[in-house]
């Protein structure tokens, strides 16, 4: 099965700025890593790192469950 990732081609490192990359190793929860190191780069502090993207769905979920539509939205 293939898995959705809800902020894959948007989340960019707070650092530097690239996009993340979303991965599912096998039998693992999936991440979206920085790998800006694979295309040349060595200037970011955060090359190599990941984040669960479960946990960072969760955040965005969160947040758009604050969100209130005025009572005259069509």
């Amino acid at each position: 099965t293939r898995r959705i990732y809800l902020l894959n081609g948007i989340i960019v490192c707070s650092t530097c700025g690239r996009r993340l990359r979303a991965q599912t190793p096998k039998n693992q929860p999936g991440y979206y890593r920085e790998v800006s190191h694979l295309n040349g780069f060595q200037d970011c502090p955060n090359s190599h790192t990941s984040v669960r993207s479960d946990l960072i769905d969760e955040q965005i979920a969160d947040l758009v469950r604050l969100l209130k539509l005025p009572l005259d939205w069509d």
